[in-house]
């Protein structure tokens, strides 16, 4: 029974990874089209809301920049260099390796 579960996941993985981001994509967008479609019961505060908003955005962004800016300088100067010039990535890493681990082994394939 396990084996045909995993068979499942392993084909409609994809899948589920492209409703995933539609999904986020969509929620992403329903504050922005609730904060338009409320603008005249909002008024002074749609600009402040509708602000925020676009700080998340540029906030979110940013993130995921700097995410990769820093995979690429780990790839240029090595683990050594980049981890005594960047010392809280290493304790990032080490996070995301427990998380890694924690989803491999909810992941596990069956035996």
């Amino acid at each position: 029974m396990k084996e045909i579960l995993y068979r499942i996941y392993l084909y409609f993985s994809p899948a589920f990874t492209t409703i995933g981001i539609y999904f986020f994509v969509v929620l992403g967008n329903l504050p922005l089209f609730f904060l338009i479609a409320n603008a005249e019961r909002l008024k002074y505060l749609f600009v402040p809301l509708f602000l925020i908003y676009l700080a998340l955005l540029i906030a979110t962004g940013r993130y995921i920049q700097h995410r990769k800016q820093m995979c690429e300088y780990k790839a240029q100067y090595g683990e050594e260099l980049f981890y005594r010039m960047f010392p809280q990535e290493r304790k990032h890493e080490e996070r995301m390796a427990k998380i890694t681990q924690f989803i491999n082994r909810i992941r596990r394939k069956p035996v």
